[in-house]
């Protein structure tokens, strides 16, 4: 049952015990145009999950993707996806990028270079380590 526009809401949406009520996309859009923090696919898609939701975005890919489901997170990166965060610095959030053994690919290049990524030193570093891969 949904109920739009109440309260401030978009909407409200009721669900059996245990169901989940939103998708993937629904919660962690695939190439959305807001990225701003996510997954980046060694294909190059994006997966964004805003500042916090790393690890349950995980999780939902890996499900949808390979019918896997525990520590998403570990497996994305075992798989060589590039993981968009911030970490705390003098109280200001600063952006950065991890790869699992600092290599990417080059459609990751490219969309760390869309997104405005690449003046990131460890992005710089990255690339320059993978280069020879491509």
């Amino acid at each position: 049952m949904e109920r739009e526009r109440k309260e401030g809401f978009l909407k409200i949406i009721e669900v059996e015990d245990n169901k989940k009520p939103l998708t993937r996309e629904d919660m962690y859009p695939k190439n959305s145009k807001n990225f701003d923090y996510g997954w980046i696919s060694p294909e190059g898609d994006t997966y964004n999950t805003d500042y916090e939701g790393h690890s349950y975005s995980a999780d939902m890919i890996c499900e949808e993707l390979w019918g896997f489901s525990g520590n998403g997170e570990r497996k994305l990166e075992d798989k060589g996806w590039a993981k968009v965060t911030a970490l705390m610095d003098r109280e200001t959030l600063r952006k950065v990028v991890f790869v699992k053994d600092c290599y990417i690919t080059k459609k990751q290049a490219d969309t760390l270079f869309d997104l405005g990524l690449w003046k990131l030193g460890s992005v710089q570093f990255m690339m320059q380590n993978s280069i020879e891969k491509w």
